[in-house]
């Protein structure tokens, strides 16, 4: 799946794993380098819940997405989509890692 940032910071933070230890603990770090990888080789969101990704809506912002990273984070994503199907997305932006229900 396309992946693309939404904050060149947060994509050096995501892609460097002491700095992702740093901001989010060795946990999280752990699952969102996994859950990168997920995203990276899935085609489309439904093929990345087959992933072991389950991947939710949220109402904050509209029509994004998380994935749970552990018992506190949430990674939030925004899929590309022209139906507004975000099951058959095949290109999301990383918007970012946010407590758990966490307003954007």
């Amino acid at each position: 799946m396309d992946m693309q940032w939404q904050d060149p910071g947060l994509e050096r933070t995501h892609l460097h794993a002491a700095a992702a230890e740093r901001a989010y603990g060795p946990l999280a770090a752990r699952a969102l380098s996994l859950r990168l990888q997920h995203i990276r080789v899935a085609e489309t969101l439904s093929e990345l819940e087959l992933l072991a990704c389950r991947c939710t809506p949220t109402g904050r912002p509209p029509g994004h997405i998380v994935i749970l990273l552990d018992d506190e984070l949430e990674l939030l994503l925004n899929p590309k989509t022209a139906q507004g199907d975000w099951t058959n997305a095949n290109a999301v932006t990383i918007v970012a890692v946010r407590q758990i229900g966490e307003a954007a």
